[in-house]
């Protein structure tokens, strides 16, 4: 407890709480997008309503078949549970996303997929830029970017001046081919009051658009706190939350292995940018990353500054144990492996030149018992076993949720 007294500064131990998702006042938002719980309620539905998958790129096939869960999924940590998500020209997707593949009706450079592994939203509330680049979001480290948010190009959203989610959902619209459509309210219109409840003050044509579906699902993200991991209930007062080696997993992590030079804030990451020289998305059930792309460069494929090469966004930490794969290449598959990897200190990456690692990435000279803790520590403690309660009982469109026995049927038909 003193160790986080002296890291939390003026709030002590309790600057690594996490509010509630009730608590709304408490949840960093943007002022131009403040919370509500009319506006929470709609983007929770709309998150996981295949409805809006309304552009696909042969609509036969899959006309409203994805959503945003499909690659942002409760059931793998709210990210995705293969190396790579896909949208629209996907096919399958299991329980929790982990059958994700491309349908055999697209060819490969016609995939809505992504050349990183995504990132959890859990906890994104404390960040202010999105994506591994954090190309996402006007405000922030973003602040003298704006020579790079060039028309045309996903980042311009950011002219709109909200902050990282935000920015990343209204673009989602576009680059992700959503869309409420144009018989979105006919077909399903218990909608509107849903709508006129989350954005009584806008003219209707603004309310009802795609630009408030996205900043009412970037709401809802913005709620998808796991307050209830043992860690947090332990700074709540609950001594017996963790167990002993527990607590000397979360010593190291905060002290000797130094975990928290990086991972920081109340979610256990931050808004900074690191060269840790892991590996990219390549190789056996990945597509379109064949080639050197901007995404290779990271931080650097964005702001184009030599200084930010190979920097990737430090993620946040909490139960990583749902996911199947780690690091922005999805080249590790347990927590475990990121561990030894960090305590080590050499690069996967051989594109990566020594002299741009992080001063931080070098040998920690951790024992096998002090990895252990740690691991126990980060798979354990910071684990809340109940991030179910984040997904709605049912969808006004009636359509059965992503990963759920009725969608798997359809699919199978």
């Amino acid at each position: 407890m003193n160790r986080l007294n002296e890291l939390g500064a003026d709030k002590g131990a309790l600057y690594f709480k996490l509010p509630t998702s009730s608590d709304l006042e408490a949840i960093p938002q943007d002022p131009k997008n403040p919370l509500t719980f009319a506006k929470v309620e709609l983007g929770k539905l709309l998150f996981h309503e295949t409805a809006l998958g309304t552009k696909p790129l042969i609509k036969d096939i899959s006309y409203r078949s994805y959503t945003c869960a499909t690659c942002h999924h409760a059931g793998a940590g709210f990210q995705v549970a293969t190396r790579q998500s896909i949208g629209d020209g996907g096919a399958g997707f299991g329980n929790w996303g982990e059958d994700r593949r491309k349908s055999d009706f697209y060819r490969e450079r016609e995939i809505d997929v992504q050349m990183r592994k995504s990132p959890s939203i859990l906890n994104s509330a404390f960040s202010k830029t999105v994506f591994w680049d954090g190309q996402f979001g006007a405000k922030g480290p973003n602040l003298g970017t704006e020579i790079e948010w060039r028309e045309g190009s996903p980042s311009a959203v950011n002219h709109l001046g909200y902050d990282g989610i935000e920015s990343q959902a209204i673009a989602a619209f576009d680059a992700h081919r959503l869309g409420l459509g144009e018989d979105f309210f006919s077909a399903y219109p218990e909608y509107i009051e849903l709508f006129d409840a989350a954005f009584p003050n806008l003219t209707e044509d603004e309310r009802y658009s795609d630009l408030s579906a996205a900043l009412a699902i970037a709401a809802y993200e913005r709620t998808l706190l796991t307050d209830q991991a043992p860690f947090q209930k332990w700074l709540n007062g609950d001594r017996k939350a963790m167990s002993k080696d527990e607590k000397k997993g979360a010593l190291l992590f905060f002290g000797k292995a130094g975990c928290v030079s990086c991972h920081s804030s109340p979610s256990l990451g931050n808004i900074d940018f690191h060269a840790l020289g892991m590996g990219e998305l390549k190789g056996f059930d990945t597509y379109q990353t064949n080639g050197f792309k901007n995404e290779r460069l990271g931080r650097g494929g964005f702001t184009r500054k030599t200084e930010d090469m190979y920097k990737f966004k430090t993620p946040q930490l909490y139960n990583l144990s749902n996911a199947a794969f780690f690091g922005h290449g999805a080249t590790f598959t347990s927590i475990e492996e990121v561990i030894h990897y960090i305590n080590r200190g050499v690069p996967q990456s051989e594109e990566i030149h020594l002299d741009q690692l992080s001063p931080l990435f070098r040998p920690l000279h951790l024992t096998s018992d002090e990895v252990d803790l740690l691991s126990l520590f980060l798979v354990k403690s910071l684990y809340d076993p109940n991030i179910t309660r984040y997904l709605p009982l049912a969808l006004p469109s009636n359509q059965p949720l992503i990963g759920s026995k009725s969608m798997l049927s359809r699919e199978l038909k």
